[in-house]
This record gives C-alpha cells, sequence and structure tokens, in this order.
C-alpha cells in the first residue's frame, strides 16, 4: 500500500498493485469491510483477498480448477462480486452461471447452486478444486446487501438469494410467458424494479405470501429503464423516503415516495446535454469492441451514494473535453470518475491516473467494462475504490464533508494549515441581477463579519453590486473579508453604466488619498485587510506598536534569507570593464618594450586600447544599479487570499531592503511598482533608500494599498522598457540589472512572450529578469518556455518567491 498524500493532497487516499501477470484481468472488486478487499481476475481466473489494507500483505487463490470443464474452445469469463456475510463472497462467473462462495476466515470455497432444492452443492476444503454446474451464457447477479438476485438475461427467470450461514436458500420467480427481463434493481427488500422488453414492472412481495407484478407507466422525457438506484438518506427539511437513479442520458434522476410508497410523487431529472462538444479523446473504440458493451455489468460502473452523489466510470472519449486539467497529457489519463451532486447542482471530473498499460485481450477487457477499470463503493458508504484491468488499486475520498475534514488534517500533519485558504466559485451568466446594482457606495460595516454573496448592501462581500467587496460588479475599490469568493460573469461589468463607474472611481481616488494620509486606522479596517495573514491589519503610514509588531514577524520569517543575501553582498566583485591598453597584439600602435623582439621577426609587438574585465578578486569600487519592479496591479490583491502572492511579493521587497541596508557601496537600489494606474509607481528613492523599519514597513504597505485601490489594466511591458530605459542611462556604476515581477496574468491583455522577450533583451548594458507569480493552468510554465533561457522564473508556489530573487543575486551578480 502507497499512502497518497504523502506529497500532495487529493481525492485519491490509497494505491496498491496486485501482483498480476501482464496478461491477466481484474473483472471486479468489493469491499467486504474491516479493512479486507476483494479482488476477482479472469485470466487465469483468481482471486486476490487484502485480509489487511494497512499491511503489504496479499493473498493469491487460484479459482481456474473450478473451470476445468471449459477450458475447451475460447472460454472467456466474467467475474462478478457480491457481499454474502461480513466473511465470506459471492463470486458469480456469467458465462458459465457458477456460484462460488469464499469463506475467509475458513479458508474454504463453496460451489453454490441456486436451485430451490438445496444452494450448497459442495463444500471444498481448503480451496481445492470441485465440479461446477454448466449455465447459460447471460446471467447475472446483482449485489445487495440484504438479498442479492440472480436473472437470466433474455427470459422470464430470476432467483432471489438470502445470504446466512450454509445452508442457505433461494427464491426462484418465474415472470409470465413472453417476458424477457434485461435489468433489475433492488429497492428494498421486497421490492424490486424489473425492466423488460414489455416495459418496466414493480416486484412487489407482501406480507401475506402474495406476488404483484404492477406495471410502470412511462413518461416521454424520461425513460423508466436505470442502470441503477439508491435510497437517499432522509432529512429534517423532506422527511419522505427520495430515490436517486441513474441513466446514460442523465446526469441523475430523483423520485420522491416511489418506489417505497405507491403514492403520488415528484419525478426530478438533471438530462445531459445533446451535444457535449469535443472530448478528451476523439477516437472511439472499434466496432468489435462496442459489441461487447452490452455484456458489462452497471454496477461496475455507476456507484450512488446514500447522500444522492452518482459516480461514473466515463472513458476518454466520452468525457467533455473541459474535464482534463491543462496541465495534463491524456495519455498519462486511463478515464474519469464523473461526480454528480444534485444537492449543490454541480458536475465534477476526477482524472484516474494511468499505470501499467495492458495491451492484450481487448475485447475481452471491453466485455467487462468501457473504461480500463472498475469501481465500487467502500463498506463505509463514502468511499470509492476503483481497480484498473492490470491490477491498480485506488481509494478515493468521495463524499465532500468527508473530504474538506481530510484536508484539515492533512495541513495540520503537514504544517500547511492556511486559516485564508478560501474556494472560488464561478458564476454563470443566468445568475447576474441587474436590478439590484445602484449607485456605488463603501457599504455597510458588518460586526460580525458574515459572509454576503450577491446582495448589494455590506462591505467586503462577494459576488454583489456597487459596494467594496471582491467578484462582483459596481463596486469602487477590491475589499477582501476572507471568505470564499463568488465571481460574478465578466459580461456584467459591460452592463454598468458609465456615470455609475466615474461615481465609482471618484470615489476610489478620494478613498486611496485618505488611506495613504490617514495615521491611525478604524477597526473595520483592522479586521478587513486580512489577506495579509493578519500580518498587516491596520494600513497607516506610521510605525505604531502594532506595526512594529507586524515587522518584526516580518524579519523573523526571511531572517534566514536576509543573512544569506548579505553574504552574497559582501562578496561582490567589480565587473565593470575598462579601457586599458593591451600588449602582444599583432596589430595596433607599436609597442617600444618590443622594439628588439621586432627585429627577431616576432609579430606580437603592438598595442592596443581595449575593455577589459577586471581582475579576479578585484574590490569593487562602484555600486551595481538594481531597480525591482513589482506587480501591484488589482489581480495581486484579487487572488492573494487564494495563494498569498502579494504576500510573498511584499516579503521578497522586505527582504531586499533589509539585505540591502547600509550597502549603498555595493548596491544602489530602488522599488517601483506597475498597475492597471500606469508603468511606474515609485516606493523608493536610489538616492533615499529607506533607512529604519518604519520607513521599509511603509512601502510594504503602500504596494499592498495600492494593489486594493489601483484600476483593472496591465502595464508590464511600458513598466519593463521605461526600468531599463532610465536604469541604462545611469553613469559611475558597476553593472545595471532590472528585476519585474508579474502574475503572469499576461494573455488576458494581449501580450505575447515574443513581446516580452525582445524587451528583456534589448539594452546589453542591462540584465533583465522576469519572475512570473501565479498562473491560470500551466500559462506561467509555457511563457517561462518561450522567453530566452535563464532570463524569467516561475514561482509555482508563491513561497519560492524570496529564494528566486536570493538566487537571481548569487547566480548573476557573482561572475
Amino acid at each position: 500500500m502507497h499512502h497518497s498524500r504523502a506529497a500532495m493532497f487529493s481525492e485519491q487516499k490509497f494505491f496498491w498493485q496486485l501482483p498480476t501477470s501482464d496478461v491477466n484481468i481484474c473483472s471486479d472488486i468489493v469491499d467486504i469491510g474491516n479493512g479486507k478487499i476483494c479482488v476477482s481476475t479472469v485470466n487465469p481466473p483468481s482471486l486476490y483477498y487484502i485480509p489487511d489494507q494497512r499491511k503489504p500483505a496479499c493473498v493469491e487463490i487460484d479459482l481456474s480448477q473450478q473451470f476445468t470443464k471449459f477450458t475447451r474452445g475460447e472460454f472467456r469469463p466474467r467475474f462478478t462480486l457480491a457481499n454474502w456475510t461480513p466473511s465470506t463472497v459471492l463470486i458469480h462467473e456469467e458465462t458459465t452461471n457458477t456460484l462460488l462462495l469464499a469463506d475467509f476466515e475458513k479458508s474454504k470455497i463453496n460451489k453454490l447452486s441456486s436451485d430451490e432444492s438445496t444452494v450448497l452443492e459442495s463444500i471444498v476444503g481448503k480451496f481445492a478444486s470441485s465440479s461446477i454446474l454448466n449455465g447459460t451464457n447471460h446471467w447475472r447477479l446483482i449485489n445487495h446487501s440484504e438479498r442479492p438476485i440472480l436473472f437470466n438475461r433474455g427470459s422470464n427467470e430470476l432467483r432471489i438469494l438470502f445470504p446466512s450461514d450454509l445452508p442457505a436458500g433461494a427464491e426462484i420467480i418465474t415472470l409470465p410467458d413472453g417476458f424477457l427481463i434485461t435489468n433489475i434493481l433492488s429497492t428494498l427488500k421486497d421490492k424490486f424494479l424489473i425492466s423488460t422488453n414489455k416495459g418496466t414492472f414493480l416486484l412487489t412481495f407482501e406480507s401475506d405470501g402474495r406476488v404483484f407484478l404492477r406495471p410502470l407507466s412511462e413518461d416521454s422525457d424520461i425513460p423508466l429503464h436505470f442502470d441503477s438506484m439508491n435510497k437517499m438518506q432522509t432529512d429534517n427539511d423532506n422527511p419522505n423516503p427520495s430515490f436517486m437513479l441513474s441513466h446514460e442520458d442523465f446526469y441523475a434522476i430523483k423520485s420522491e415516495n416511489f418506489p417505497e410508497l405507491l403514492s403520488t410523487g415528484e419525478v426530478f431529472a438533471w438530462k445531459r446535454p445533446s451535444t457535449e462538444g469535443k472530448h478528451v479523446q476523439e477516437e472511439t473504440p472499434y466496432r468489435s469492441l462496442k459489441e461487447k458493451f452490452p455484456l458489462i455489468h452497471p454496477q461496475k460502473e455507476v456507484v450512488i451514494f446514500d447522500n444522492g452523489v452518482i459516480v461514473r466510470a466515463l472513458p476518454k472519449w466520452k468525457t467533455p473535453e473541459k474535464a482534463l486539467p491543462k496541465n495534463i497529457a491524456p495519455s498519462t489519463v486511463s478515464g474519469f470518475l464523473e461526480v454528480v451532486d444534485p444537492r449543490r447542482n454541480n458536475v465534477q471530473y476526477i482524472p484516474v491516473p494511468a499505470s501499467r498499460t495492458s495491451l492484450y485481450h481487448s475485447a475481452w477487457v471491453a466485455s467487462i467494462s468501457k473504461t480500463p477499470f472498475t469501481i465500487a463503493k467502500g463498506s463505509d458508504g463514502k468511499s470509492l475504490y476503483t481497480c484498473e484491468t492490470n491490477g491498480a488499486v485506488r481509494k478515493w475520498e468521495i463524499d465532500e464533508i468527508e473530504l474538506m475534514s481530510s484536508l484539515q488534517a492533512w495541513h495540520k500533519l503537514f504544517g500547511t494549515e492556511d486559516p485564508n485558504e478560501r474556494i472560488e466559485f464561478e458564476r454563470d451568466q443566468s445568475q447576474i441581477d441587474m436590478s439590484k446594482l445602484t449607485e456605488p457606495t463603501l457599504g455597510k460595516f458588518d460586526p460580525k463579519n458574515t459572509p454576503h454573496v450577491g446582495g448589494n448592501m455590506w462591505q467586503g462581500g462577494t459576488g454583489g453590486y456597487n459596494t467594496a467587496g471582491l467578484g462582483g460588479v459596481g463596486g469602487p475599490f477590491r475589499l477582501d473579508a476572507g471568505h470564499d469568493v463568488h465571481q460574478i460573469h465578466e459580461g456584467a461589468k459591460a452592463q454598468v453604466p458609465e456615470e455609475y463607474k466615474r461615481k465609482a472611481r471618484e470615489i476610489n481616488r478620494r478613498e486611496y488619498q485618505k488611506r495613504l494620509k490617514d495615521i491611525d486606522m478604524n477597526e473595520h479596517d483592522a479586521e478587513t485587510y486580512e489577506t495579509f495573514k493578519d500580518k498587516i491589519k491596520k494600513q497607516d503610514i506610521d510605525m505604531n506598536e502594532h506595526d512594529a509588531e507586524m515587522y518584526e514577524t516580518f524579519k523573523d520569517k526571511i531572517k534566514k534569507q536576509v543573512t544569506h543575501m548579505k553574504s552574497i553582498i559582501d562578496s561582490l566583485e567589480a565587473r565593470e570593464q575598462e579601457r586599458q591598453w593591451v600588449k602582444h597584439q599583432t596589430s595596433g600602435d607599436l609597442d617600444d618594450g618590443k622594439l628588439i623582439e621586432g627585429l627577431t621577426g616576432e609579430k606580437g609587438i603592438y598595442r592596443r586600447r581595449m575593455e577589459q574585465p577586471p581582475e579576479p578578486g578585484a574590490i569593487q569600487t562602484k555600486p551595481k544599479r538594481l531597480r525591482l519592479v513589482f506587480d501591484v496591479s488589482g489581480s495581486m490583491y484579487r487572488f492573494n487570499g487564494h495563494d498569498q502572492r502579494l504576500q510573498k511579493s511584499m516579503e521578497a521587497a522586505l527582504m531586499v531592503m533589509e539585505a540591502l541596508d547600509g550597502k549603498q557601496d555595493k548596491i544602489r537600489y530602488d522599488i517601483v511598482g506597475h498597475s492597471g494606474d500606469g508603468p511606474e509607481m515609485i516606493f523608493t528613492s536610489p538616492d533615499k533608500p529607506p533607512s529604519n523599519e518604519k520607513q521599509k514597513f511603509d512601502v510594504a504597505k503602500k504596494m499592498f494599498l495600492q494593489s486594493q485601490f489601483c484600476y483593472s489594466g496591465d502595464f508590464t511591458l511600458e513598466a519593463l522598457q521605461m526600468a531599463i530605459s532610465k536604469v541604462s542611462k545611469e553613469t559611475d556604476v558597476d553593472e545595471r540589472f532590472v528585476i519585474v515581477l508579474s502574475d503572469a496574468n499576461l494573455d488576458r491583455y494581449g501580450i505575447k512572450p515574443h513581446d516580452l522577450a525582445k524587451r528583456l533583451e534589448a539594452d546589453p548594458k542591462v540584465h533583465a529578469f522576469v519572475i512570473l507569480v501565479g498562473s491560470l493552468g500551466a500559462q506561467a510554465e509555457k511563457l517561462v518556455k518561450a522567453l530566452p533561457a535563464g532570463k524569467a522564473f516561475y514561482a509555482s508556489d508563491t513561497a519560492q518567491l524570496p529564494h528566486i530573487i536570493q538566487n537571481i543575486f548569487a547566480s548573476t551578480l557573482i561572475k
């Protein structure tokens, strides 16, 4: 067993690789309970039993002796597993209608007969061989905790089994002549939905022993032929019994009252779109493989949980293209888990990684599952298992509550718990309500800091209208109160009247100037500016007692990086090239000291004025010039709660100021910012850098305010070009450096990689670099690859940002 969350957190909890051969095929998996798993394989017929998921032990049981009678010709078995008792598993082979019972406590295989006279035909000790009954080719076993069902597809006969200690019993039911059964769903222990060639019927067993077969009328829009069914847990809001059903053409179907009650109820259905567009893989299986799909058992592809969540195994050729993450290649995925939650009206797709590829018996595999794996519900009713045909078993956490609880525990275990972590919700265009839009205001202050979504009254809300908040439209400025963000559709911004936009800009500028001048901030500002991990709760410009405490917190966090950078700066050497007389040249001015050598025929008797690099270890006599250009645009503030990109940028700025304090003879620097307001917001001066803790902390707070109040837009290219131009013109310096920080949100503004690359190498006298923080999918990685080597860096985790700046100093300034 491998812990899948050792390095990163995902829905996958554990992974096992069964010791199967390349030609073997896993057919089904079942969770017995108490940490025990059982997997059946077909080539050869075998059973793999894991008695304890926490240990690497795996017992392999050979079943091939049970099928010696059928080894002649083309025998391709298909096994289905079902729970029988807490220590036994029922094994059904469909093509021969063979029933085997594995008792793992007694280490026995019991071969059963589903005849009414006697179920137990023979008991075989210690997994020995035995003869088996011959049957038809279309029998199917339906797994049910109380009454497993065995029926003959294409006939009118079904057998209801009664799990218990052996000997057990079975009840044979024969439908009227002309009825051909296609599928059976067990709703309760005395009610069964039976799909036939004559429609769908409800089979009920009355307490007095009578049996009724009731026809059901089918709606033209909602069919009655279902893949799976499960009763949902009742709640206080709706005490009536509800059932969740699955159908290939629907995401989910919910039935209230029926079939438990024969009274009138409601049916809700979520139909799939008729055209889903492109898929992850456009190539569909060959016709010969599709002909095998009717043999697939539905319970191996669909699982319904008690909370109504439906999980379906989807092959890549039936999965929407949007389900594939941008940084994952389709070849690395074997298929997808489609998770439908009707309670929250959402559909999610979980990619199942591809492990060892099976190259044999594709038609055989196609008769077991459309995907290279089967699925099964965990015994806890919350987890899910996938078993790939090559023996790769994975345990997944699907339940949302359990998943969030595990995430919190994982954060605590690995020390990465972040109270500011939040969820982003995208709202579609149908959820826009422009009737709520009025003149922009600051909004009311909520002392309880209750999350507000989609309104137009409170400060710090999300997805709302005309007040200061996040993810909304028409508000005067951004205000993050630390809640999950509901992002309104982009189309709403175009519907804001021009007069409202003008009013919002007026409020924005007034509040921005006020915040820059104010000394003492009110309590609300202290609470709402928590996007900086509670490090900047007051946006004043004086170093009061609270600011001093926050600054010390910063210094402690970047202490190691500052110490390292100071040692790097102390070891800097001169790099400026000077024009000097260079001897031993073959052309140039005649060297008076080489006259005798010239008479003997030597050619290198000339000298020339040339630029020469200083000798190794030469003392630096002029300061190196550095300009740091930080991205303080609105997106830095907007997504700071997502990955702390603004916080890390401020930490990097403080790190540089601390490390360069008192090092003006080595490095002459300044810090500027770029945002939608323009390409250059000056935070420090090269002639008068911050000299005390208050001035340094003021720089960080001004960066924060600029990002909060700036207009939308991007001036990355202009900021880079302006910085290079100004630094290049400066004289009496050793070397020139420009480092630009951006959040990689460039394609939104039409900025192409070649435009950025052209500006990075525009001036050979200036060493220019760009650091990308934040990315949508693989956007940043692609941009780094498209830029000149060594000129661009990507901070996939913004905690890397101080280290990247540190590496630039170490690798570039020392040469």
